[in-house]
């Protein structure tokens, strides 16, 4: 990733998401010391993605897109645009270089979601036959998630992940609002997403009351970790607290949708 932004603010802001997306980034304030990391980065380690703003100092982020598309054709440009400058952009749109543009101010599930988008569209599918391709519209459209997770960075980070597949999510912030959810409608949830370490109750124990409980839901539920830690006695602590399974942090999309299939039922798919 690079980003460019003269805003100290901007610059802050996406070196706390890119930190916690564990994303490999460089930040500018100019577009000129920008340019020169592109030229020296393209014979070694190339930017996939360049978040630029509308108007930088000594070069604005149109015109900075339009150099780097030059020196790396394949990196995929975004310009992050004031609300106040959003009607000009289409008709500039058409003479530039960009990809994608962005609203400011910014929302990380919409950075997120472009990540995501790149991704996707990159090298980790190009292996994959047609044929192999599975199609996740909708897929758990007749599911309900019930996510437990302190982070909001990461509740938008799965949300943005399971949007394709319709699953319905609700959201709590730590473990004893995620109890207090599930009591007040334990028919309403297919499955919980439980975060291990949260402030007030953390998972393990929030996962030993729901287990309590005097409803059938309780005992039938399946709960899955997200965890930092993969390590055995971490595995060990989930499953004997309850839980019927777990996946690591950061998210991995594919094992997500493995989990999830493992234990909810899908859609049924429509005859032809």
């Amino acid at each position: 990733m690079l980003v460019v932004d003269e805003s100290q603010e901007i610059r802050a802001y996406f070196d706390r998401l890119m930190t916690r997306l564990r994303a490999q980034y460089d930040l500018f304030a100019s577009g000129s010391s920008a340019l020169d990391s592109m030229r020296n980065a393209v014979s070694s380690e190339p930017y996939h993605v360049v978040f630029a703003n509308y108007l930088v100092q000594n070069l604005d982020g149109m015109k900075i897109l339009h150099e780097m598309k030059k020196i790396s054709p394949d990196s995929f440009g975004v310009i992050m645009v004031p609300v106040s400058k959003w009607d000009i952009i289409e008709s500039e749109s058409t003479q530039s270089k960009v990809d994608k543009f962005i609203q400011k101010p910014l929302v990380s599930s919409a950075i997120i979601e472009i990540m995501g988008s790149m991704v996707h569209s990159g090298e980790h599918h190009e292996h994959v036959a047609p044929d192999e391709q599975r199609s996740l519209q909708g897929i758990f459209k007749s599911n309900r998630v019930l996510l437990v997770e302190d982070m909001e960075l990461n509740r938008e980070i799965v949300q943005a992940l399971l949007e394709e597949t319709g699953v319905a999510m609700d959201f709590a912030h730590n473990g004893q609002e995620g109890l207090h959810k599930f009591m007040t409608h334990p028919d309403q949830y297919d499955l919980i997403l439980m975060d291990m370490q949260m402030p007030v109750m953390d998972g393990l124990e929030a996962t030993r009351k729901i287990r309590a409980l005097d409803v059938p839901e309780a005992r039938a539920i399946p709960i899955v970790a997200m965890t930092a830690n993969a390590f055995k006695e971490d595995v060990d602590a989930c499953l004997a607290s309850g839980m019927n399974d777990h996946i690591g942090k950061p998210i991995d999309f594919d094992l997500l949708i493995e989990k999830l299939t493992k234990h909810l039922a899908p859609a049924p798919v429509p005859a032809e």
